[in-house]
């Protein structure tokens, strides 16, 4: 189930983008953001494309990164037009806390 805090993203089967996953951007309620504000992302630990309910996998993620705010960038790739990707993203903030966000990357061929 996707973590309503991280937004979906959408991508076209063809494409190879940098896509931003934004721990604090999706909701106004600042009690409800993943990294509030004043704090930051120290560290990328994984992100990850799930199975999705069909069993397919071939979305594939690469060079997780952060400029140190509160947004995770990673390239992806592939995928099959129609499908929905489940994506876990998990971080550790500036105070050592470790965070998941869980995203959902749509394919869809325009």
């Amino acid at each position: 189930m996707p973590d309503p805090r991280l937004p979906t993203q959408v991508k076209q089967p063809w494409e190879e983008r940098i896509y931003d996953f934004d721990f604090r951007s999706p909701t106004v309620d600042a009690d409800k953001h993943l990294v509030p504000e004043g704090r930051s992302i120290a560290s990328v630990d994984s992100v990850e494309v799930l199975p999705n309910q069909n069993g397919n996998d071939d979305l594939t993620v690469a060079s997780p990164t952060t400029n140190g705010d509160a947004r995770v960038q990673a390239k992806f790739s592939g995928g099959t037009d129609g499908e929905d990707y489940p994506v876990r993203v998990r971080i550790t903030d500036d105070l050592g806390q470790k965070i998941e966000g869980d995203g959902v990357m749509q394919v869809r061929d325009l």
